[in-house]
């Protein structure tokens, strides 16, 4: 298997930030219809994982030649823009200035291929063999994480090929991504690409989608204020599109954890428990549901809330070991040492390769007085995982709503880690 590379860029740069660039500024591929079944074709789990491997030795490898033989693009991008109006531009000559433009930008697996040459790893957690689907999760030296649900197919050349792609458990899946980026003012948009002077409500569609477009930018910079501000700015009926409140939700959250004070605090998660409210009135069925739930629980110091939902991001997520982590850090908040430890030794055996799951090890350790697997985790974690400790000791904290509300800093003064000095 390849080992990442680990680089300082992490210091300045999360995943919250990778996933913008993967499913913001320039996300592409809408699923639109489920393939019939007698357009499936049975595969094995040896055939599914065997694929698996070589898709992530094509990441993280950084091969995007070997990536682009993997994606089946054209069916993609067709069903992508199979169900978008044109009003006011050639539909035909739009769509291949698209599809031209995302072939030479290697969508969709740039941003993935960007995010392991920071230092992420993109590994397999489940082969769903009854749906032709692998579970795949990106994990970020500092602990974030998303996972992307990928349907495999065999073509008629006998070569398996990716023809759906989604992300169950983060502010941006692909579906909501691009049904915003492009759908909401495509109709309106004129042979340039602008919002066309003939479309009603012309000056209102032109803020709306400047605005729209600048909160993507004001997130992937920690300006979670901005981006809420921004948020706020746009007409009501554009608020209540899943797109716009995602991105209103993923700044009202981690808004959160760069409160100035406990009053600021209470203010902030208020705010964000509004617009949580919005997203399970409009969208009672939503992906993104238990990843905001989760964050403003941990924002509010409400363990319990933040366990069931946590819990809910890992069935959503197929179960993967790799949150048993977290899992056992909020255990251990609770007083629950002993299924800490066990969570948290589980956590470490599947997911070997992250510092996180030693973390967790560590912590309950230190619980239960155990002196031994203390010295014994602590020696290895120093080993393998000092410049991860260095990036996490360094920050900032507010894009990784994980970390940032896992009192992790604690830990990593135990183990003598303190920022570096600037």
């Amino acid at each position: 298997m390849i080992v990442p590379r680990m680089t300082a860029t992490w210091r300045s740069r999360t995943l919250h930030a990778i996933a913008l660039a993967l499913f913001g500024s320039v996300a592409r591929l809408l699923v639109a219809e489920e393939p019939t079944d007698d357009q499936r074709r049975p595969l094995s789990h040896s055939k599914c994982a065997e694929f698996a491997e070589k898709l992530t030795e094509s990441v993280e490898g950084g091969h995007l030649l070997e990536c682009s033989k993997l994606f089946d693009f054209d069916h993609m991008f067709d069903r992508l823009t199979a169900g978008l109006k044109f009003h006011y531009s050639d539909r035909d000559a739009t769509l291949s200035g698209w599809r031209s433009g995302m072939k030479a930008g290697h969508m969709p697996y740039a941003a993935l291929v960007q995010a392991c040459d920071l230092g992420a790893t993109f590994r397999l957690v489940k082969c769903n063999v009854d749906r032709q689907e692998i579970v795949m999760r990106l994990l970020t030296p500092n602990g974030e994480f998303q996972h992307l649900v990928m349907e495999v197919s065999e073509s008629p050349d006998g070569r398996l090929l990716i023809r759906r792609m989604s992300s169950p458990d983060s502010f941006a899946s692909w579906e909501v991504t691009v049904a915003g980026a492009l759908g909401t003012f495509t109709q309106y948009d004129g042979p340039d690409g602008k919002i066309s002077p003939e479309a009603p409500g012309y000056a209102q569609l032109v803020k709306d989608k400047t605005t729209l477009f600048s909160i993507p930018l004001n997130l992937a910079e920690e300006n979670y204020w901005g981006a809420l501000k921004l948020y706020n700015e746009l007409s009501p009926e554009i608020q209540h599109l899943e797109y716009p409140l995602i991105l209103g939700l993923s700044g009202a959250v981690r808004k959160c954890f760069q409160s100035s004070s406990e009053a600021e605090r209470t203010l902030d998660i208020a705010e964000a428990q509004v617009l949580l409210a919005r997203y399970d009135d409009e969208f009672p069925k939503g992906a993104s549901r238990a990843y905001f739930a989760f964050a403003i629980a941990n924002a509010a110091g409400d363990d319990k809330l933040a366990y069931s939902e946590l819990n809910n991001v890992k069935t959503g997520a197929f179960d993967d070991p790799f949150l048993l982590a977290y899992l056992s850090l909020i255990d251990l908040r609770q007083g629950r040492v002993n299924a800490a430890r066990d969570a948290a030794e589980r956590s470490r055996k599947a997911v070997d390769y992250s510092v996180v799951p030693y973390l967790a090890v560590y912590a309950a350790a230190t619980a239960q007085n155990d002196q031994k697997r203390v010295e014994e985790v602590g020696k290895v974690i120093k080993e393998r995982f000092s410049e991860e400790l260095q990036v996490m000791a360094d920050g900032p904290w507010a894009g990784n709503i994980y970390m940032s509300s896992m009192q992790v800093k604690p830990l990593l003064q135990l183990l003598g880690v303190e920022p570096a000095k600037r």
